[in-house]
């Protein structure tokens, strides 16, 4: 069953991208966000009603695959059309190739982490790090809200003669952004794994940071390769996953060894590290993109590193001091970065925009 339903997947996940790109919000709503919650509220109502088993739940998944299947092709009827000619698949062939290159890299990167660990530290390790790693995933969530609108939006503003300032201010925005919520999943995260997972897992708490950090650090590396997809050059964006690829399996197999549970975290850090720093470079040679990157490098610097041995030395078992501290990170972190980040026309503007929307 679970295979039978990849197909219809498929045609879901084609039907949302064709409304994403083509900015048909309320359909592309409806496809996630709507399905969602059929799919839960018919899975609640056989498992409470019809007290079905295991096996009826894959069923019921496989119908609603079908269900969103039909439904999101139903949306995108009039893009469905067989093409007179096949002329445009030879030059899309070297953009999509590397494209589903990547998609298998980044698969098989978690999968080593966790054999890796289970082999090496133990599968006892293994459930903490997991457990860590979900904690770390929460700062996924904003970031795939926005990934969703970024691709669309950033081609569609791409021949704007202001394109490239827009970039820059939204990009040293997400930094803003980002920031603080990484050193917030440190500051709280035993608290969090104490609360969805047990006591017995807080000792996961020690691969949050790492690994947030390091999703934050690639989220914002794909930002500065919006030059790659304007100028279709994704096979350099295929480099970067393979030096992403080399690196982060040497560096988890060193820092594992040395450092156990924590290094296997950091030595995923140390490749996504790599990864950001190539898309950057890449996207700077092919698209002549200006990011100002100094600065950015340092508070993400200070305010990562600092944050971190600040949380480390302030440690305290009280929850409402932990909730405090979170707090003035929210408020201090930001702050700091608008007034370094931004300039005082920048600033001028974007207070006079937000009057404008208030009216």
């Amino acid at each position: 069953l679970v295979v039978a339903t990849a197909p219809f997947e498929i045609g879901f996940a084609l039907a949302c991208l064709v409304c994403r790109i083509n900015f048909q919000r309320g359909r592309y709503v409806l496809l996630t966000v709507g399905m969602v919650m059929v799919r839960v509220a018919v899975l609640i109502a056989a498992i409470y009603v019809l007290d079905i088993g295991v096996t009826g739940v894959f069923w019921i998944n496989f119908g609603m695959s079908i269900f969103g299947c039909l439904v999101g092709l139903w949306y995108i009827r009039d893009w469905l059309v067989v093409p007179s000619d096949f002329g445009l698949l030879k030059p899309l062939l070297p953009y999509a190739l590397p494209l589903g290159v990547i998609m298998v890299v980044t698969a098989v990167f978690p999968v080593f982490e966790r054999l890796f660990v289970e082999d090496t530290i133990g599968p006892d390790a293994l459930g903490y790090y997991a457990a860590g790693a979900k904690v770390a995933m929460l700062i996924s969530i904003p970031i795939a809200a926005f990934m969703t609108a970024w691709g669309p939006f950033s081609l569609a503003i791409a021949k704007e003669p202001d394109a490239e300032q827009t970039y820059q201010a939204i990009f040293r925005l997400l930094v803003v952004m980002v920031v603080p919520l990484v050193l917030v999943l440190d500051i709280m995260g035993s608290r969090i794994l104490d609360l969805l997972a047990g006591s017995g897992y807080t000792a996961g708490s020690v691969v949050v940071f790492p690994l947030a950090c390091g999703i934050a650090i690639g989220f914002l590396g794909s930002v500065t390769s919006v030059g790659l997809a304007i100028r279709k050059r994704m096979i350099f964006r295929l480099y970067a996953f393979v030096l992403f690829l080399v690196v982060g399996f040497a560096a988890i197999i060193t820092l594992g060894n040395l450092f156990g549970l924590q290094g296997v975290a950091y030595g995923a850090l140390v490749g996504q590290l790599v990864l950001a720093t190539s898309l950057y470079l890449f996207a700077k040679m092919v698209s002549g993109i200006s990011w100002n990157a100094p600065p950015v490098i340092i508070f993400i610097g200070v305010f990562l590193v600092g944050g971190f041995a600040l949380n480390v030395t302030l440690g305290s078992s009280h929850i409402a001091f932990s909730i405090l501290h979170a707090g003035a990170v929210l408020v201090v972190c930001p702050l700091v970065g608008i007034l370094l980040l931004f300039t005082p026309s920048e600033r001028r503007s974007a207070l006079a925009a937000i009057s404008r929307v208030r009216r």
